[in-house]
């Protein structure tokens, strides 16, 4: 079973006890939005953040939790999928 993620339907928010611990390892502000690289328990992500003006620093600690869409999980060999 793999999760697909798309990068819209990361949260990024202050380090806490809920969500997946992240750390910045990258960010490129876009104008409307914001494209960060992070390291995770899980590997490298990459997410983009809407609230551009809510910028999170290189190497600052991070909480990541999931949009109610933008995800799959992709289940058996027959490929049949699930999404939210």
């Amino acid at each position: 079973m793999a999760v697909i993620v798309r990068p819209h339907a990361w949260r990024i928010g202050p380090a806490s006890n809920s969500g997946l611990a992240a750390r910045i390892t990258g960010s490129v502000y876009a104008g409307g939005h914001a494209e960060y690289r992070l390291a995770s328990d899980i590997g490298e992500l990459f997410a983009i953040s809407l609230q551009a003006q809510c910028r999170h620093e290189v190497g600052a600690p991070v909480s990541l939790t999931l949009a109610a869409q933008g995800t799959a999980i992709v289940s058996a060999p027959d490929g049949e999928r699930e999404h939210s």
